[in-house]
């Protein structure tokens, strides 16, 4: 796949996570790790840098995406979600985000569209900036929290071990693959549950980097 993109974007793609290198290895900026591992694989170097978000336009197949990670705390991405929309004038429904999730277990993949925030502070800000829930969420589990084993801020914010490192950085790459199927063969618009699940994972794995949908 080629970064030279000869279109305007058919795609919004955003990855959720907080700005600056102490946050880059926790749970919470898998939503980044996700978007940059596309990036890598369009040939993507260079991103436009603004206030509000990174930026930067790919190619995925014969398909031109626009890439995007919000550059303020993660509760307050809708504005530059928001305004990534407006710049490309494309509508909600093109709009792909990417993002931890405490409710799935660890490196399960969950995909669909529409649907509550969950409880996700950064979906519900796009939510509440865009004026619908009507989007694509791609979520990627870090459910090994425990209630009352740990603080869920202090959970998702900490620095993840090597070895956890390792887990996510398979399960990201797998998501970045799913994203990229469902680009290529117009998925996004037209979700068949039972086939992208029979397609991109066997039934129950729940390992990292497993994927599902549902």
């Amino acid at each position: 796949m080629s970064g030279r993109v000869c279109a305007s974007p058919a795609w919004l793609m955003v990855g959720l996570g907080n700005p600056g290198g102490a946050y880059h290895t926790t749970r919470h900026n898998l939503g980044f790790w996700v978007i940059e591992e596309i990036a890598d694989r369009a040939g993507v170097s260079l991103w436009e840098n603004s206030v509000m978000m990174a930026r930067a336009p790919a190619q995925i197949g014969a398909t031109a995406v626009m890439l995007v990670k919000p550059l303020g705390w993660m509760n307050r991405s809708g504005g530059a979600v928001s305004s990534a929309l407006s710049s490309t004038g494309l509508p909600p429904e093109r709009l792909v985000v990417v993002c931890d999730d405490v409710a799935l277990p660890d490196g399960r993949i969950r995909m669909r569209t529409g649907g509550s925030s969950g409880g996700h502070k950064g979906l519900a800000s796009i939510i509440e900036a865009v004026g619908t829930d009507e989007f694509v969420r791609v979520r990627i589990g870090v459910g090994s929290f425990r209630t009352g084993e740990d603080d869920l801020s202090d959970f998702v914010l900490r620095p993840l071990t090597g070895d956890e490192q390792r887990g996510f950085v398979l399960a990201c790459r797998q998501a970045a693959e799913m994203i990229e199927s469902c680009v290529q063969q117009g998925a996004f618009s037209a979700m068949t549950l039972d086939s992208m699940r029979a397609r991109l994972a066997p039934e129950g794995e729940d390992s990292p980097g497993g994927a599902g949908l549902s």
